[in-house]
């Protein structure tokens, strides 16, 4: 496939923001853009809602799913209980580990 190179310039702190975001992710902001501008050519529009309201700088990620997806994740939901205690006793867990090895966790 032949390709072609597009030269972007932006505010170097805007470039240092999102390059944070995207590792977060586990993407560049390369692979981010090219992301972008496969789903604009898919959905022959903007991939994103634009709107005059002030944008949240929490990220949450949007999950296109399929009808399986859907089911899975209605099944997920309503069968959570078990996901929960196991996660409370890995916590509990984990944290004694923390204590007996004298181990801080900074966030």
């Amino acid at each position: 496939m032949a390709t072609t190179q597009i030269n972007l310039s932006v505010d170097s702190s805007l470039k240092a923001d999102v390059d944070e975001i995207f590792a977060a992710i586990g993407l560049t902001t390369t692979e981010a853009i090219r992301m972008f501008l496969r789903q604009t050519a898919v959905k022959r529009r903007l991939p994103l809602s634009v709107s005059e309201r002030e944008i949240n700088r929490e990220f949450l990620p949007v999950i296109e799913l399929s009808e399986d997806g859907y089911r899975n994740l209605a099944f997920a939901i309503q069968n959570a209980k078990p996901f929960e205690e196991s996660f409370a006793q890995h916590k509990s867990e984990y944290g004694k580990f923390l204590q007996e090895h004298d181990i801080e966790v900074r966030e």
